[in-house]
């Protein structure tokens, strides 16, 4: 707040990362202050030590300057003629596809509207009692914080090892009367086996339970439905390059067993959703695409960096602003008759293997409606021989599900339901799958099959020609 107030910006830095990216972090975006409390001065020190010798950064202890006291000739307000809304908020680092970090900025204008879109939406009041969940380098713990106090509400902010814990976090939902809860997918998945297993709590305080971050299953949802049937769902949808969520899909009812892909839904207010083929121009509705976000929201690129903000954000050629421009989210979608927005997947998701195009979301979907699989995941990997194959990630429902979890039954059920192309020729069986810090699966952490692992397993070769194929 007092930045917002002296008219700057933000950047949070994750002290559970490498120091050598912290470093690169401050580094790449020019910061010149670093507000710390003395308790992390040793990390700072040794921030600062890998920083090279021109970097121009300063470092201010926040309770030193709290107990040395403040003027309050600041305090008045500014009469300054400058557009407050086109002040840059914050700036939110995330990873980037070649290794480098990206630092997102955001906004005055598109970080209220995303708050006044979540007070709107969700009929915040000041009777609620919002948990911040996220740590502060998650774009989503702006809102969760500053939203109550917008309202005259109340925020409160879950330790770590609290958030991270689903028995815990469950039990301090209850014990605070938590109104509102944001968690990714992955976490909610861990809760719903705690409520499976009994846990006393009471949540009846609970009225919006929010899975973001992650593509809901559509069978999370209908686990949470039936243990808390009078607590909606809202599957949120949005980059941090525009302000957080962008989309909301309130979930009342359990999807119908039909349901593969869980919609985002529409535009929150303000905003704007394209899905648009190879040509830039429009899909019909039904036809998958590419989506793009336009609207107030859309942030202003990355920091210091030209090359990835031109080829991120692009101009809005729907829009009468001629300043105005779309963020390319590369992740593919397509309107539904209804309106609703369904997500499909990233489009960097989808694989060619022996000259057939893959969606590797496609297959996790149909994984995870078998009952002995908890959550699945699949990727390529290149075998011994440097051919990419199919490796398929599973972790069981339950103890007892573990041993129903053979190749051969996988592979049956996966024939029901797709192409034989789109088998995988490995299945690796893990009691969880591995998480980031901020709660989604960490696909990079995922244990890769050994020689052994190949060679164990039978072959399977995709069709080598048309003919092959149609038969």
């Amino acid at each position: 707040i007092a930045i917002f107030k002296a008219g700057g910006a933000y950047l949070p830095l994750d002290t559970r990362a490498p120091i050598s990216r912290q470093a690169q972090i401050l580094a790449q975006s020019q910061s010149k202050w670093l507000l710390i409390t003395s308790d992390f001065d040793d990390t700072s020190s040794q921030v600062c030590a890998a920083l090279s010798d021109d970097a121009q950064l300063h470092v201010l202890r926040l309770d030193e300057l709290i107990t040395a006291g403040a003027s309050q000739e600041n305090l008045t307000a500014s009469d300054s003629t400058e557009d407050v809304g086109a002040r840059l908020a914050y700036v939110i680092y995330t990873s980037g596809s070649t290794g480098l970090p990206k630092g997102a900025m955001v906004e005055q204008r598109g970080m209220m509207n995303h708050m006044l879109a979540k007070i709107r939406d969700l009929r915040l009041t000041a009777d609620d009692v919002i948990a911040q969940t996220a740590p502060q380098s998650f774009d989503i713990s702006v809102w969760q914080f500053f939203s109550a106090l917008i309202l005259g509400g109340v925020v409160h902010i879950f330790p770590d090892q609290v958030a991270a814990d689903p028995l815990g976090l469950l039990q301090e939902t209850a014990a605070q009367e938590i109104t509102i809860l944001e968690v990714v997918p992955s976490l909610l998945r861990m809760m719903l086996d705690e409520l499976s297993e009994g846990a006393p709590v009471d949540l009846h305080k609970l009225r919006w339970m929010i899975p973001t971050g992650e593509a809901l299953p559509p069978n999370l949802a209908r686990q949470w439905l039936h243990f808390c049937p009078q607590i909606p769902l809202v599957n949120a949808y949005g980059p941090t390059e525009c302000s957080d969520d962008v989309t909301h899909y309130f979930v009342t009812e359990p999807p119908a067993a039909s349901v593969v892909n869980m919609p985002i839904g529409r535009p929150l207010m303000n905003m704007r959703m394209y899905i648009l083929d190879a040509h830039q121009q429009p899909a019909p509705i039904g036809v998958a695409g590419e989506l793009y976000v336009g609207g107030i929201g859309v942030g202003r690129g990355y920091i210091h960096d030209p090359e990835r903000t031109a080829q991120a954000f692009v101009p809005d050629l729907f829009s009468t602003d001629p300043q105005a421009r779309l963020y390319k989210t590369g992740d593919k979608a397509r309107y539904l008759p209804d309106g609703n927005i369904e997500y499909l997947g990233r489009l960097d998701y989808q694989v060619k293997i022996r000259g057939f195009r893959i969606e590797l979301g496609e297959i996790e979907a149909v994984l995870e409606q078998h009952p002995a699989v908890y959550q699945a995941i699949v990727m390529d990997q290149a075998d011994p021989t440097g051919n990419k194959r199919l490796v398929a990630y599973v972790a069981p429902a339950d103890d007892e599900s573990e041993s129903r979890l053979t190749t051969s039954r996988l592979r049956a059920f996966l024939s029901e339901k797709l192409p034989d192309y789109m088998t995988p020729s490995i299945f690796i069986t893990l009691a969880q799958m591995p998480l980031t810090p901020n709660g989604k699966v960490d696909r990079k952490a995922l244990p890769a099959p050994t020689a052994a692992t190949w060679g164990a397993q039978n072959e399977y070769v995709a069709p080598q020609n048309e003919l092959q194929a149609q038969l």
